[in-house]
């Protein structure tokens, strides 16, 4: 048993201070969930390091996260700061641990300021100079790109999250990485698990992408069951209906932020990017489908443990949280879609474009008679709920 490694997620579980009631909902005590967790852990690094092996070349991994609000998540946890998580540090070292032994990677952190008004970027600098960090992590901000034009952004203003992934990407090109995996600043996905990812690319050649999945089989989710309301689930059925060409094929948790691409393929999906807020997630997926074919994406099973306390999309929404994500959540992919003439209904399409976030806080909190028991797996089927029922709904309630 690697003891280290014991001690760094007995840590890690510590910092993220879930709740008991979460825990126990979710089946699991803090030490069973650590153990889970170890032993997951353990045999991905086993699977990445016989990779490694057989590998012919270098590969040189770039990991992102955008930063907004975050500048107490990126310290440590006190008690002037109950919500830290040192989350820089943190992925550092367990970036630090999963490659160790290896000889055929090499790997950068890319966090990325996203328009933080309260330095993020800042705090992230001085902890990599402070800790030394700098063999292994680069500080950039998204200002650096609307200076250069990139993708045509005018003010940092114009992206959350999605346009400071897209330019850590590029920038991670540019140094020369083969595989960009992406992940948001908190510690929800411990980064141990990027092995999983790795090894799904560099042992299929006809793979461009590998995406965790909350649901799969294998997978541990401990997070909340509704955080904004019941009729989350009427959105989850627009979403899925509108972006059929995604869910249809069997990818259903859309939003983790937890996804690796190749290169070459990041370069394809910025270039088609249209989506610089939290929907660029499903505008990525369905070039991604769309340019190299639906079995160029694998699922993997992930373990994921929720870390709420300090959501950028609570943050940014104080009047309505949760209802500005997914404004552009459902704008997002409906604008992706709609821009291939008769993709979609002309009326749900207009009808999605003029929802806002006060509509859909009205909404939230009521179920279409249609979706009250239905299943999971028929959320987006027209014979569930048709989009002139949709759009009926709507206008009845918004």
């Amino acid at each position: 048993m690697n003891i280290s490694l014991e001690n760094q997620i007995k840590n890690y579980i510590d910092l993220l201070d879930i709740p008991a009631e979460r825990l126990q909902k979710s089946g699991y005590s803090k030490e069973n969930l650590a153990q889970e967790l170890l032993k997951k852990l353990e045999e991905i690094k086993s699977e990445l390091l016989e990779v490694d092996k057989k590998l012919s070349k270098k590969i040189n991994v770039a990991i992102i996260f955008a930063m907004w609000g975050e500048q107490n998540r990126l310290m440590p946890k006190s008690s002037s700061n109950p919500s830290g998580e040192n989350a820089l540090r943190e992925k550092y070292n367990q970036l630090s641990g999963l490659f160790e032994n290896t000889k055929n990677f090499s790997w950068t952190l890319y966090p990325v300021d996203d328009g933080c008004p309260h330095d993020s970027f800042g705090v992230a600098q001085k902890i990599v100079a402070q800790n030394k960090l700098e063999d292994h992590v680069k500080v950039i901000a998204l200002q650096e790109g609307v200076d250069k034009s990139f993708k045509g952004l005018s003010s940092v203003d114009e992206s959350r999250k999605g346009g400071s992934i897209a330019y850590g990407a590029s920038r991670a090109i540019e140094d020369g990485a083969n595989i960009i995996i992406y992940t948001d600043t908190d510690l929800s996905v411990h980064l141990g698990q990027a092995g999983l990812l790795l090894t799904a690319l560099l042992t299929n050649p006809s793979l461009v992408a590998a995406i965790g999945d909350r649901n799969l089989p294998g997978s541990i989710k401990i997070k909340d069951g509704v955080r904004w309301g019941k009729g989350v689930k009427f959105f989850r059925h627009i979403q899925r209906m509108v972006g059929k060409e995604i869910f249809s094929i069997g990818i259903t948790d859309t939003q983790a932020a937890f996804k690796a691409f190749t290169a070459k393929a990041v370069k394809e999906l910025i270039a088609k990017q249209k989506q610089f807020d939290f929907a660029f997630d499903t505008d990525w997926l369905l070039n991604t489908i769309q340019t190299f074919g639906q079995s160029s994406i694998k699922q993997v099973p992930v373990v994921f443990i929720d870390s709420d306390r300090e959501s950028t999309s609570i943050q940014q929404e104080a009047d309505y949280p949760g209802m500005k994500t997914w404004e552009q959540l459902l704008k997002g992919i409906t604008q992706t879609v709609s821009s291939n003439p008769n993709t979609l209904d002309k009326d749900l399409v207009e009808t999605i474009m003029g929802l806002d976030a006060l509509k859909l806080a009205k909404l939230v909190t009521i179920v279409p008679p249609q979706l009250e028991n239905v299943r999971n797996e028929d959320l987006g089927k027209i014979e569930t709920m048709s989009p002139k029922d949709i759009v009926r709904f709507i206008k009845e309630h918004e």
